[in-house]
């Protein structure tokens, strides 16, 4: 499609300058107030705990290194410098890993002492905890749990996050805009099968030490009385949030709590650098072009080096916000907002891509009918409150009678058009919006962005799709796929 962003995707497929700007602040959005806030916040929260640190200062200095890199050295800065990075994150927390499980025995110590990590203290005066709220979970190493009396049921976990976690492999600028700009399309393919490898790891490097850390440290990290862990992380039920934090100062040894110091530091470096990038390309690529049709390429960089700026001052301003806010908490807001949201962004773009007879108006006012719904339940999620075993009660007749509606959420938010529906003009689907001079002018427009767009990277992408690629190499990619996709099956099979 020779695209360099999502929304201009959607601009080839649907031309269509509505859905394209929509997507553009869609995503920005999004990055600002989730994507960011929530980097931001967990790395705060662990450098404190470790360092005991002013969480502004740190930060800052944090987001200024960040911030110089991603603006001087553009996406090739980026790409070099997060290389590195996960290279010393994942060493981290291999490391970590060896530790915790060097703790308690290995995984069958794991599976054995887990079930039976309860805190000491599970009431105060007259108030008693309920058994559900500090007990672990029998299914706790099951992945497909019961849809009676699981947590996750498990087909809230085949629906609801797999449409949450396509969003973010296939639909989100930020891991798309690698696969973008690789050299050919074996470089992209071998990237995406070192992608699904890679999201194999955090099972056994974040979730299993978490459990470790529930069994080493049960009054902190399992705490139900809320004085208690009121004492230990400022929240009133539960202090999971401490987990990681604890393995690193309690189990790691001392010449290596510096070396996960750098490990913390640079995942949230990496991350930042991703949105920061991401979000330059989207303002210049899509947004700035649109307000200036005619911005040479050097405007272009300006404007975009100019736009990380902006964000590191949002991001800046954030931080005394986020301060306020239990790690936790921010977590959980974090989560119901990427889930109310997203859905319908999946169901687009996959429309987009698989089903031909899908239309510019289906797919524009499909994307504001999920997305209206999202906002909806988002609203009201955080005024009835999400279940927990304190309180589960009286908010179930809600949330089941709601659950149904928020079905819409998943099911393909987009118009079936008639069978030429593709072959519409671009700006024939602006008739409900206003006149006709004014869809001719903004058809005039998109046309005008488009060839714009086409002739600056017309010559960087024409050899792209022609490259040949190595047929050792090509069989290496085809048989690594297949061993990673019987990997899944087992992992899947192993904790069903």
């Amino acid at each position: 499609a020779q695209v360099v962003t999502l929304p201009e995707y959607l601009m080839e497929r649907f031309g269509s300058l509505r859905i394209h700007l929509c997507f553009s602040f869609f995503f920005l959005l999004v990055y600002v107030f989730n994507r960011i806030s929530m980097e931001i916040g967990f790395g705060a929260m662990f450098l404190k705990m470790v360092w005991d640190t002013d969480i502004y200062q740190t930060m800052l200095v944090v987001l200024i290194i960040t911030g110089s890199y991603t603006i001087t050295g553009g996406m090739t800065a980026v790409v070099y410098v997060e290389t590195l990075q996960a290279a010393i994150t994942i060493l981290g927390s291999v490391l970590l890993m060896f530790y915790a499980f060097g703790e308690v025995g290995g995984y069958r110590g794991l599976v054995k002492k887990y079930l039976v990590a309860i805190p000491t203290r599970t009431q105060e005066g007259n108030w008693t905890a309920k058994t559900q709220c500090y007990m672990p979970r029998q299914d706790a190493f099951r992945i497909f749990r019961s849809v009676v009396s699981g947590d996750i049921p498990w087909p809230g976990l085949i629906l609801g996050t797999t449409t949450v976690s396509m969003f973010y492999g296939c639909a989100d600028q930020v891991t798309v805009q690698r696969f973008l700009a690789g050299k050919n399309r074996l470089h992209v393919k071998a990237g995406c099968l070192l992608f699904g490898y890679l999201k194999l790891l955090p099972m056994f490097l974040l979730v299993m030490p978490g459990m470790i850390s529930r069994i080493l440290f049960p009054d902190q990290v399992a705490c139900v009385v809320p004085s208690e862990c009121q004492k230990f992380c400022g929240r009133g039920t539960g202090c999971s949030v401490l987990a990681y934090p604890m393995l690193v100062i309690r189990v790691m040894p001392s010449g290596l709590k510096g070396f996960m110091m750098s490990t913390v530091c640079a995942s949230v470096m990496s991350s930042l650098t991703s949105i920061f990038n991401s979000s330059s390309a989207l303002f210049t690529l899509n947004i700035y072009t649109w307000i200036r049709p005619t911005a040479t390429e050097k405007e272009l960089m300006v404007a975009g080096r100019f736009f990380v700026i902006v964000l590191l001052a949002i991001t800046i301003v954030w931080i005394p916000t986020i301060e306020m806010v239990s790690s936790e908490t921010l977590f959980e807001f974090m989560q119901v907002l990427k889930s109310c949201l997203t859905p319908s962004v999946t169901a687009v773009f996959l429309l987009a891509v698989f089903c031909k007879r899908v239309n510019e108006k289906g797919a524009f006012w499909g994307l504001i009918l999920g997305t209206s719904i999202g906002i909806f339940r988002l609203v009201a999620e955080f005024s009835y409150g999400h279940t927990t075993c304190m309180f589960g009660e009286a908010q179930s007749c809600f949330w089941k009678s709601w659950d149904l509606c928020c079905g819409l959420d998943k099911q393909p938010s987009s118009k079936i058009g008639p069978d030429n529906a593709n072959e519409e003009k671009p700006g024939t689907s602006w008739e409900r919006l206003g006149s006709s001079e004014l869809s001719a002018d903004l058809e005039a427009l998109a046309r005008r962005i488009v060839s714009r767009q086409e002739e600056e990277h017309k010559e960087k992408l024409r050899d792209w799709s022609d490259t040949p690629e190595s047929p050792f190499w090509k069989r290496v990619v085809n048989v690594s796929g297949i061993i990673l996709f019987a990997l899944l099956i087992l992992v899947h099979v192993y904790f069903a």
